[in-house]
């Protein structure tokens, strides 16, 4: 998994409009950003900064993921 591949699947996830689908958008994210940080911490081809700057962007998209996965659960609730 590249450092693009965890990227477009945050992008699917937060424009996707599809309140059913979202879900599943969202744990792809997560998974390839899990992963890319294990890819991260194994790799030493990269700068310290070229690292940090990595991280900070996954746990930035990391964060709004877990705000969208809230919005999914709320939505779902209501429409029991």
């Amino acid at each position: 998994m590249t450092e693009c591949d965890w990227e477009k699947l945050y992008l699917a996830a937060v424009t996707e409009t599809d309140w059913f689908r979202i879900g599943e958008h969202i744990e792809a994210a997560a998974s390839a950003m899990n992963h890319r940080l294990h890819q991260l911490s194994l790799n030493h081809k990269r700068t310290p900064y070229e690292i940090r700057t990595e991280r900070e962007r996954i746990q930035s998209a990391a964060e709004s993921l877990e705000l969208l996965r809230n919005d999914v659960a709320r939505w779902k609730a209501l429409q029991e």
